[in-house]
């Protein structure tokens, strides 16, 4: 029996990841085209059948597959200046990019305000500022722009993840550093363990039997457990095996559970899906093309702007003609941000986590 250990050692970075990566951008997506262009988004079938939306499941395999390896990173760097570092630079610049685009182009080119007018008002900086710093969330609203969409006015609703994707790093840093992770790593999986447990118990309170009203707590309820199944199965993977038997398995449960009904589904999702990155990235034939570029982050950036621009544009559009131009123009734009921003940002990261490092240490009292 193979397991996900050995898979992962022989692999190193030849894996999947990429790809897995972009097909959940793809799904949100697919997903947010039955919105935008219905503004109803009761008409998508996964939120029919599974009581989920398909943009929903992929953001918890962005949380799963994030949990993984970014423990993985931190676990195997015993480093948390570079994991700081590599997190704010994958994170940040590319989202100012973004905003800075919306807000200098998108935004003077599509309102009902003249372009003097929208950059004068207080609530067009808002929405840069807060979104650029996005920590404590983020904003969605740009004066005079989507207004006569079907889905209303909602600029750019895919950015609410990146906060708690955030709020995940700095918990797991605070685990690691608790524990003592760099010395005694299994003192950080049994307290990963029993995070999940507590987190899983929350979830199935608050998230499957009796849903919270506060949207920040349901969010939580689901992205917390998904985040630390994902560190979780870093922290057991020697022990994982990793069989195309317990993928289909995997699979089969997960479509057995839809059928049953939405508590059913919300109860083995997690399990399933995790189990189903891994193997997807490990256990399946190596895509070689996915290894050189990284488009899902671009692709979520910028994937709900570019189908309202469409709404906005072409009122009455449906939505597979959303989809396939959606899907075009965003990976360009992806592309682009991989490329001309995200890339460059990411080969910075050793240098200035040097640089940080010399400074705390040039700090600290001899």
């Amino acid at each position: 029996m193979r397991y996900l250990g050995e898979a992962a050692k022989a692999a190193g970075r030849d894996n999947n990841f990429n790809l897995v990566r972009l097909g959940a951008a793809f799904c949100v997506l697919l997903s947010h085209s039955f919105t935008l262009s219905t503004g109803n988004a009761l008409l998508e079938p996964f939120r029919l059948s599974a009581g989920i939306s398909l943009g929903s499941m992929a953001v918890l395999v962005f949380f799963l597959t994030s949990g993984y390896l970014v423990g993985g990173s931190l676990l195997s760097r015993a480093d948390p200046v570079h994991f700081t570092v590599s997190r704010v630079l994958r994170i940040f610049p590319a989202l100012i990019v973004a905003m800075t685009l919306t807000v200098g182009l998108v935004g003077p080119a599509l309102s009902s305000l003249s372009p003097a007018d929208f950059w004068a008002d207080h609530q067009t900086w808002r929405y840069w500022l807060t979104n650029c710093v996005i920590v404590f969330g983020n904003d969605n609203q740009l004066p005079g722009l989507f207004n006569g969409n079907p889905h209303g006015s909602t600029v750019n609703g895919s950015l609410w993840s990146i906060s708690y994707e955030l709020w995940m790093y700095g918990l797991l840093v605070a685990l690691w550093a608790i524990t003592g992770g760099s010395t005694n790593r299994r003192r950080f999986g049994a307290v990963v363990a029993a995070m999940v447990v507590a987190a899983l118990a929350i979830y199935l309170w608050k998230g499957v039997w009796e849903p919270s009203s506060s949207e920040v707590k349901s969010k939580l309820s689901w992205l917390i457990p998904a985040f630390f199944i994902g560190s979780l199965l870093y922290v057991a993977r020697a022990r994982i095996p990793l069989h195309g038997a317990i993928a289909a398995g995997a699979l089969v449960l997960l479509v057995v559970a839809a059928l049953i009904g939405h508590r059913a589904f919300a109860l083995v999702n997690l399990f399933c899906f995790g189990y189903l990155v891994l193997y997807a990235a490990y256990g399946l034939p190596l895509v070689r093309w996915q290894l050189h570029a990284d488009y899902s982050y671009g692709l979520y950036l910028y994937a709900f702007l570019v189908q309202q621009v469409l709404a906005r544009l072409v009122p009455g559009i449906d939505v597979l003609t959303m989809t396939v131009a959606a899907t075009v123009i965003t990976l360009i734009l992806a592309a682009a941000s991989w490329h001309l921003v995200e890339k460059r940002a990411l080969g910075a990261v050793g240098t200035v986590a040097a640089r940080w490092s010399r400074r705390q240490g040039r700090g600290r009292p001899a």
